[in-house]
């Protein structure tokens, strides 16, 4: 709701405080009266018990090593702070910072280190610090930091401790940082009713609410990639390849043996099972060899992936999916089986054993 009403209920007192005298002002009195309105409904949000987590947030311009970046100073008002670490951990202390991939990567920082942190107060003096990197986080696009892995993020307490160092202007500071809080971010406490208070609650005033949406270049990426699914279709078409050759093999080169069992009695489909028999191994061996190690594998590499671009690593392992999987090559091993099969099962036990 402080996305947008807040900056422009301030920026509306400021131009109008510039056209005079402030008691026959009309344009200050309704920029007063708007805030004010804004304020009673952030205040009734907070005293809302199905929310169960709140953070202000405001985006200041600061420089971190002498590179321009937006931050997100952020306070929980309720419950953790409403932002994920892809690594290490979010800000907690005064003197903490955490960034987005590609800023982490501009500022020549690294998780542990310590940054030069330089900010402007409101009548333009200049304040530096250090702050300890504690963690590599995604910033919303919203915020308006420049992009999922740009921006840096820090606790309105740090922020305000940098800004606002002792002085005997220090308290207007602190007051003045406190109310630029552009965002409030909101979370329902658990349960159907509370989600369904909060949907109420933005609907009831759908200008100013805005869902959690998808970055677009995560939904141009995942529209266009489809490096992982071909991926996997050339490994499957290679697998099952080479699972037909060694069953060919496999019976090409026991002739013999079962010229052998011909002879000893072995009807057609008894001979016929034990190629279905001998895929059916073979695909189960890959199956509990594979699953796990593909598993793990995925993990590392989206982990990896997912941190260089400053997004939470999230792996999904879907059971219902596996499992469909590994019957899928079950019954594919056995469909390849069928022509060795049926060459098995066909087989003239006294033709093979002249021919040895």
């Amino acid at each position: 709701m402080r996305t947008i009403d807040r900056p422009a209920a301030a920026r509306a007192i400021a131009e109008a405080r510039e056209k005079g005298d402030l008691k026959e002002n009309a344009e200050y009195d309704a920029a007063k009266e708007s805030q004010g309105i804004l304020e009673a409904r952030i205040k009734k949000l907070e005293g809302d018990r199905a929310i169960g987590r709140i953070t202000l947030v405001s985006v200041p311009a600061i420089t971190v090593n002498q590179v321009g970046v937006r931050a997100a100073a952020a306070t929980a008002v309720r419950g953790p702070m409403l932002l994920s670490a892809a690594e290490g951990r979010l800000p907690a202390g005064g003197d903490q910072i955490a960034f987005g991939a590609s800023t982490m990567r501009t500022v020549g920082a690294r998780i542990g280190a310590l940054v030069r942190v330089t900010a402007t107060d409101l009548d333009g003096h200049v304040h530096t610090g250090r702050f300890r990197v504690v963690g590599l986080l995604p910033i919303p696009t919203d915020f308006g930091t420049g992009g999922i892995g740009t921006g840096a993020a820090m606790t309105t307490a740090g922020y305000t401790s940098l800004v606002c160092p002792p002085s005997p202007k220090q308290a207007q500071c602190r007051t003045a940082v406190a109310r630029s809080g552009e965002l409030v971010l909101v979370r329902a406490a658990p349960g159907p009713a509370n989600a369904t208070a909060l949907a109420r609650l933005a609907a009831m005033d759908r200008d100013n609410a805005n869902a959690p949406t998808v970055p677009a270049a995560l939904v141009n990426f995942g529209a266009s990639a489809a490096f992982p699914l071909l991926l996997g279709g050339v490994v499957a078409v290679c697998g099952l390849a080479a699972l037909a050759h060694l069953l060919v093999v496999s019976v090409i080169r026991r002739r013999t043996e079962t010229g052998l069992l011909r002879a000893l009695g072995m009807v057609r489909r008894q001979l016929a099972t034990i190629v279905f028999w001998q895929a059916t191994t073979v695909a189960v061996i890959a199956i509990a060899a594979g699953i796990p190690l593909g598993i793990a594998a995925g993990r590392a590499i989206w982990r990896a992936f997912a941190i260089s671009l400053g997004v939470v690593p999230v792996p999904v392992v879907q059971a219902w999916l596996i499992v469909a999987l590994a019957a899928g090559a079950l019954l594919a091993a056995n469909a390849l089986a069928a022509v060795p099969a049926m060459s098995a099962a066909r087989s003239r036990p006294g033709q093979l054993l002249r021919t040895e």
